[in-house]
């Protein structure tokens, strides 16, 4: 369970995000302005770091204030999981997924993102976790689950490096 103070600042900056987004009237301006302090004053005495700095990530948002939701999905055979390499990431190893689409459930993303980069047909994902974190400056929600294989798809999956740990 996170910590109130962590869900009361992220609450905090969300409300001015959303605020600054909407208003016209410069005091209201004012007033969003300084709970979006309020907010990185609070997260920076709790995570040690310079309250200027978490402001301006927080400054850096702007709009309606929403989760972007990434997928994952935790493929396992014979106790070893699978991992693909990420094109967008450095080639990085990680789990199977990438950020959920519009008008799509979690679950069909997360088939369809296992599908296209390991080349494997799911058969079930249930979802196994479910996380709030910072991505790119972005407050993120993070979904895994945790994924039975059908078969293998010889069409898909043949551009990203994969393997079984």
């Amino acid at each position: 369970m996170e910590p109130k103070w962590l869900l009361w600042a992220r609450e905090l900056q969300a409300m001015a995000q959303t605020g600054l987004a909407f208003t016209k009237n410069a005091y209201d301006c004012q007033r969003y302005e300084r709970l979006r302090e309020l907010a990185a004053q609070k997260m920076a005495e709790h995570a040690g770091v310079e309250a200027s700095g978490v402001e301006n990530l927080f400054s850096e948002q702007v709009g309606y204030a929403t989760p972007k939701v990434d997928v994952r999905g935790a493929v396992f055979k014979e106790g070893r999981v699978l991992l693909v390499r990420e094109r967008s990431d450095e080639g990085r190893w990680a789990l199977s997924g990438g950020w959920a689409d519009v008008n799509r459930s979690p679950r069909e993303c997360v088939v369809t993102e296992v599908r296209e980069e390991a080349g494997l047909r799911i058969s079930d994902a249930q979802e196994i976790a479910d996380a709030h974190i910072l991505i790119d400056n972005t407050t993120s929600r993070k979904i895994f689950a945790k994924c039975r294989t059908r078969q293998r798809d010889t069409k898909a999956g043949l551009h990203f490096g994969v393997v079984l740990l």
